[in-house]
């Protein structure tokens, strides 16, 4: 946070000094707008400002009448050393809705330190004027009120000048304003210009105007903006007035610069436009520069043919007659960005020129969210700018400064011609004096709006003071934006037909009463939490991403998963949460705020948005088992025993109680298959998930049979060709479609089907040395207890050996110890297609498994007859071998 820097300005003034800069807001519930802002000459204010402005409440949205003055009391660096609003009071006690539209380092009323002008309201509007002291007091407030008759018309104060110096007759203020007619339906303004002396008597004022197309026509744009004293001449007045064009035969809006004598007859007077008379212009200020005898006056049009947004213009009138100066002459644009200039003033260095003011940025370019400043449309950041006052190069200007204050939509809530209103882009009215400076410090002040930060964003177009202390090149506390600024030089069309009416008025007195504030001052660089966010889910998890316009590095976010969970956590681009169990759906709501900020007002940004679960999320799920079997067999393998003997497990037993093998067969072309669904949790008994399930049956990508919501039954499809194909069944749940379960199965069709499973059994036989040649083989019969079908015979694969076999039992000799023995059913036409049995295994000898007893074996306890020998496995099991007796002999 930079709050002091050192600028070295040699070649400026010839000595260096300390700068400070700031940039900050003050945060406060409601809406502020129209601000002012004075250096008070008087010592006690030790190069504090005042500022003034309106406050609207919350209720601006529900009751747009209720506003009040603001004013507020700031050092170098924003910090608030008072903050009141104020509410005055007619005669009878009645309290006036008010607005404060200009402060003046001038002494108004005893022991005032500030002069404050603008208006009260009650039924119509009446000019206000009152000073203000050091610490927030108001003194003597006054309303001006007509005497001439009925008060019907609105009046409004918006600038002051101080009228004093040695030839001075009669010291006081020149006010100028403006005046409307409060008949219904009426629209006819003039601007109002009353000289005030220090009496507090209104010595006269006029009534400014210049003719229109009719009375009470809309386009009536006689508006007072900026007054200025002139010395030895009188009074400068700035606004605009009707300046008739030709083309179009109508009147548009013109910029006015009028010099009126201190008895009030017009001296000199001109209304003239920015470019073209197609197109509407405005002045908004004006200094004098007395060495030279020159009025420079800036002014806002839409114009230049190549340039169809608003820019502003330079322009220089001789005092004492009018004349204007085309060297000093010259058009500011920017391409395709409104430039807005407000209040001009010499600079501090070599004899230029500054002006402030706001852009009215548009839309950024195709693609993007914003502009890389940050700003996005409709904001209205203001500007400050330094240019020569001569035109002698292609380029005048010197340096410009953008301040990137978030202020969207600032002008478009309207409740009067206060406010950044525009026709046709162009505005009606501006109220000038956003910028001061202080020339012992080397410094430029100024102030803008900065649209609400958390505890406005429940309201649109609500914005807070932005306070900017720049140095003598307009470098603040925060990074600024370089404009590319052209210059066009044009000449200037103008008319003159000036009307100049007196009229009667007195300041009638006013009480008041204050309301103190206390608004934080949240400097610019604390954090920019503002984000956009977007979000997928899943029906297990979300996911949000997050695009931020600050330093992701300064920012925390408090996260709201819409489930019950809340965390706060450091920002981050992405960030997926596992829903709690039981969601069913909610909204993800993210604030966004400064790290380590806590104070009120902090700056922070809130975004919602609901979770887009998949339709299928509170689905549930039905998951049967599909059996397929081919069932179109003339000829068909047959089971002989029943499925659940030995030595089948458990579970495939269950299995097959539910879903018996395939039995296999022979068949011819065309095809069908026997199709079931089921599980334990759709038998009758538990009652069925398919009760509430409409089938399709999709057999190689083609839907070939369908049943209805709870009608499913086994059925039998047709099958065309032989050979390998699948099976989809896609069960759609009745009371929501949306939810789909799919279940494939693969399954094979043609002439020769065998059997999934063919079962066989080993039934012992007696040991027969006579059979088997030794005592220490074994007989077994090997016998089916599956009979093929007519295309198909059996084999049998003992010990990985195929020995043919036929559907008869097989008896067989075995040698001593263990073997596999499978079955194969194969098709008589094609060998290669074919099903095995479970392999089983059996043992012959006395070979015992497991642990056993150990005993001695060496020769002296056996007779030589029997030659044996014996080893231990790895198992730990005794393997005894005995040799046969001849060989020994």
């Amino acid at each position: 946070m930079k709050h002091l820097l050192i600028i070295p300005l040699l070649f400026l003034s010839p000595y260096l000094f300390s700068q400070t800069i700031y940039e900050g807001t003050h945060i406060s519930i409601g809406h502020e707008d129209n601000y002012s802002i004075s250096l008070p000459s008087n010592p006690i204010w030790a190069d504090d400002y005042l500022i003034s402005g309106t406050y609207w409440p919350v209720t601006i949205f529900t009751d747009p009448t209720t506003y009040y003055s603001r004013l507020k009391r700031v050092d170098v660096v924003g910090d608030i050393m008072w903050d009141y609003d104020y509410q005055f009071y007619g005669a009878a006690g009645t309290p006036m809705y008010n607005r404060t539209l200009h402060v003046d380092e001038s002494e108004y009323g005893s022991g005032s330190s500030a002069l404050c002008v603008g208006y009260v309201d009650n039924v119509t509007k009446n000019a206000l004027i009152y000073g203000v002291n050091t610490v927030g007091g108001i003194v003597e407030a006054n309303e001006l009120v007509n005497v001439e008759g009925p008060d019907v018309d609105h009046e409004e104060f918006v600038h002051a000048d101080e009228v004093s110096g040695a030839n001075i007759i009669y010291p006081g203020w020149i006010v100028v304003g403006n005046t409307k007619s409060g008949l219904p339906g009426a629209n006819d303004r003039s601007v109002l210009l009353s000289y005030i002396s220090v009496t507090g008597a209104v010595l006269w004022t006029r009534l400014l105007g210049s003719p229109i197309d009719s009375p009470g026509t809309s386009d009536d744009w006689d508006y007072g903006s900026n007054v200025l004293h002139i010395p030895d001449y009188g009074f400068f007045v700035s606004g605009s007035g009707n300046i008739y064009d030709p083309n179009s035969m109508t009147y548009k809006q013109g910029a006015l610069a009028t010099l009126i004598h201190y008895d009030g007859t017009i001296m000199w007077h001109q209304i003239y436009v920015h470019s073209t008379l197609a197109d509407n212009t405005v002045s908004a200020s004006a200094f004098y520069d007395e060495t030279n005898g020159l009025i420079f006056q800036i002014a806002n049009g839409q114009g230049d043919p190549t340039f169809l947004e608003n820019g502003f213009s330079l322009n220089a009138f001789k005092v004492t007659s009018g004349e204007s100066f085309p060297e000093f002459r010259r058009n500011f644009h920017l391409d395709n960005t409104p430039l807005k200039g407000m209040t001009v003033q010499p600079s501090q260095s070599f004899d230029n020129i500054v002006v402030s003011g706001f852009l009215d940025m548009p839309s950024p370019p195709s693609g993007a969210n914003a502009w890389p400043n940050g700003l996005v449309d409709s904001d209205r950041p203001p500007f400050l700018m330094e240019f020569s006052r001569l035109r002698d190069t292609v380029s005048t200007v010197i340096w410009n400064k953008v301040y990137p204050v978030s202020s969207t939509g600032y002008g478009a809530v309207t409740f009067d011609d206060y406010e950044l209103q525009s026709n046709v882009n162009q505005p009606l009215f501006y109220h000038p004096e956003m910028l001061t400076q202080n020339v012992d410090s080397g410094s430029y002040t100024l102030v803008g709006l900065r649209q609400g930060y958390a505890v406005d964003n429940m309201f649109d177009a609500v914005f807070d003071l932005e306070f900017i202390h720049g140095d003598v090149h307009g470098d603040a506390l925060c990074d600024e934006v370089e404009l590319n600024i052209i210059e066009v030089v044009t000449q200037m069309q103008y008319t003159s037909n000036p009307i100049n009416v007196l009229k009667y008025y007195q300041l009638m007195p006013l009480e008041s009463d204050q309301v103190t504030n206390s608004p934080p001052n949240i400097p610019c660089d604390i954090c920019d939490p503002d984000l956009t966010m977007t979000i997928t889910a899943d029906c297990d998890a979300a996911t949000i991403s997050l695009l931020y316009t600050g330093d992701i590095l300064d920012i925390c976010l408090s996260i709201n998963w819409g489930d019950g969970t809340i965390e706060v956590v450091p920002a981050a681009t992405t960030l997926t949460h596992i829903f709690a169990p039981g969601f069913i759906g909610g909204d993800v709501c993210v604030t966004s705020f400064c790290c380590g900020f806590s104070g009120i007002g902090s700056p922070m940004d809130f975004n919602c948005l609901p979770i887009p679960l998949p339709a299928d999320c509170d689905c549930g799920h039905c998951h049967p088992f599909v059996s397929v079997c081919q069932n179109d067999f003339y000829s068909s393998a047959v089971q002989l025993d029943d499925p659940s003997a030995d030595p089948l497990s458990e579970l495939t037993i269950g299995i097959l109680l539910l879903f018996p093998d395939c039995a296999g067969g022979c068949a011819t072309a065309p095809y069908s298959v026997h199709v079931s669904l089921g599980s334990i949790l759709t038998s009758s008994f538990f009652g069925s998930c398919l009760d509430n399930y409409s089938i399709e049956y999709v057999v190689d990508g083609v839907v070939v049979a369908t049943q209805g919501c709870g009608l499913y039954a086994p059925i039998d499809l047709p099958v065309a060709t032989a050979g390998d194909h699948v099976l989809e069944v896609v069960l759609t749940n009745c009371s929501n479609p949306a939810c789909v379960d799919v279940r494939t199965r693969s399954f094979s069709v043609g002439n020769c089907v065998p059997p999934e499973t063919p079962r066989f059994k080993i039934v012992d036989n007696s040991p027969s040395e006579s059979m088997c040649g030794s005592i220490f083989n074994c007989s077994r019969y090997l016998s089916p207890l599956t009979q093929p079908a007519a295309c198909m015979d059996i084999s049998w694969i003992v010990d990985g050996e195929e020995i043919p076999g036929g559907f008869y039992s097989l008896g067989r000799c075995f040698s001593w110890g263990c073997h596999t023995v499978q079955m194969k059913m194969f098709c008589i036409d094609d060998p290669t297609v074919f099903t095995l049995s479970e392999p089983q295994t059996f043992c012959c000898g006395l070979i015992e498994i497991g642990p056993i007893v150990l005993w001695d074996t060496s020769p002296e306890w056996l007779p030589y007859y029997y030659p044996l020998s014996a080893e231990i496995d790895s198992s730990c099991n005794l393997l005894i071998e005995i040799g046969s007796p001849l060989a020994e002999i």
